[in-house]
């Protein structure tokens, strides 16, 4: 349950970054009728590996309360990082990519067993 917002400010806003952005060709993988993956029913089995919800608050395609309510719904050990001013994965990465790269390498530097 995804209360996507194609259309808006934010859209205008980025439209120049979108339009700028590098693409690669479009890959499609068909999903058959009726499996619809439902990322809300399925967090709850990720446990127990480590989970790290990230998400721009200025996200202008998915709201930020999405990326809460998955990480209410996560069991432990989970974590939940919201980007300040941050849009949406890919733009956030061609925008300022800091913000969101340093956090990733800390979660994966805390959570991934040393060899």
């Amino acid at each position: 349950m995804l209360d996507h917002s194609f259309v808006g400010r934010g859209l205008v806003r980025q439209l120049p970054l979108m339009l700028r952005r590098k693409r690669r060709a479009a890959r499609l993988f068909p999903v058959p009728i009726g499996q619809r993956a439902v990322p809300l029913e399925l967090v709850g089995g990720i446990a127990p590996v480590p989970l790290l919800v990230a998400h721009g608050t200025a996200d202008w395609l998915i709201h930020a309360k999405h990326a809460r309510w998955l990480h209410a719904r996560a069991g432990e050990p989970k974590e939940l990082l919201l980007v300040e001013g941050g849009l949406h994965a890919e733009y956030m990465i061609a925008a300022d990519p800091e913000p969101l790269l340093q956090p990733l390498a800390s979660f994966f530097e805390r959570r991934l067993p040393s060899r």
